[in-house]
């Protein structure tokens, strides 16, 4: 499990929230480990190609689906989670990745 905590209306809540609940698997933290800046960038071009490993594209989805929820892009945070899963899946993440780093590439 992991504990959270968020301010809405100027009152903070606190809770704890179980993955597994929302059909995420549980991994070693090997298994989302890093590298190299270069092996980090083939990791993430591979999470938003819905190409890299369960527990890589998992704990993507997971930070995603807090942050749209912190920002209120979701009901609740299960919609959030199938909303940042939907975002991999459906390849929109992708291409928002190589839209981020054709611009940058400009500079």
């Amino acid at each position: 499990t992991t504990p959270f905590a968020y301010i809405e209306g100027g009152i903070v809540s606190q809770g704890v929230i179980d993955p597994q609940e929302f059909g995420f698997e549980l991994a070693p933290k090997e298994a989302i480990l890093g590298g190299s800046a270069t092996d980090n960038a083939k990791i993430t071009r591979d999470i938003f190609a819905n190409k890299a490993n369960r527990a890589k594209q998992d704990i993507v989805i997971l930070n995603a689906g807090f942050a749209l929820f912190a920002d209120g892009k979701a009901r609740d945070i299960k919609e959030a989670f199938e909303i940042a899963r939907d975002g991999i899946e459906s390849g929109k993440a992708q291409k928002h990745l190589e839209l981020i780093s054709q611009v940058s590439n400009r500079f």
